[in-house]
């Protein structure tokens, strides 16, 4: 009869809809499981191809900022003077490593700061450029760092040294606490005092 024919198409179809859910979810299953890390190793290839006949010198400078040290020279200091003195086979002569920096910071600033000691622009840009070297080196190696209270080197001096010496270009000034601010390991420790940390 013609109800039970149209019972009969609401069945197939009610059958059909459940086939095509599973069928659905079984692909989504399949999706899910897919493992997709042959897309990127396709990726780094094509990028391996691309970068196969040398990198461009923009796109070297480019990287550069996001992948070089700040300063590469006081970099190779730090390293060459952590393997020697710190984990290396002087350990012994430590003390009189940190006491050489202090030394030379210390020294360095009062040159710098007495005003006709030495008239030539070079040699005072040189004993500030000897002065942040020694404290940078200083603070890498020292437990504690240059910036601490208890620390020998006069790092308030220091700073005035540089930022009131007239030989220095405003560059040149910028620079040098450049080094200080973002070269050096202890500036933005709780325990440096605030006052360093305005100056800088």
């Amino acid at each position: 009869s013609q109800e039970e024919k149209e019972i009969g198409e609401k069945g197939k179809e009610k059958e059909d809809g459940k086939k095509r859910e599973k069928g659905e979810n079984q692909r989504e299953k399949e999706v899910g499981s897919v493992d997709f890390r042959w897309m990127e190793q396709h990726e780094m290839e094509k990028l391996v191809q691309h970068f196969q006949g040398g990198f461009k010198d923009n796109d070297v400078n480019r990287l550069s900022h996001f992948l070089a040290y700040p300063t590469p020279v006081m970099k190779c200091f730090i390293d060459a003077t952590d393997k020697l003195f710190i984990s290396g086979e002087h350990k012994n002569l430590q003390k009189n490593m940190f006491s050489l920096f202090e030394t030379i910071a210390n020294e360095c600033m009062e040159m710098a700061k007495l005003e006709g000691r030495y008239r030539s622009a070079e040699t005072n840009i040189f004993c500030l450029r000897f002065m942040t070297g020694a404290i940078v080196l200083y603070d890498a190696t020292h437990q504690v760092g240059a910036f601490h209270k208890k620390s020998p080197i006069h790092i308030k001096g220091c700073v005035l040294a540089i930022k009131n010496c007239d030989y220095l270009e405003e560059k040149e000034e910028e620079s040098l606490l450049n080094i200080l601010r973002f070269t050096t390991y202890h500036l933005n420790n709780l325990d440096t005092p605030t006052a360093i940390k305005k100056l800088l």
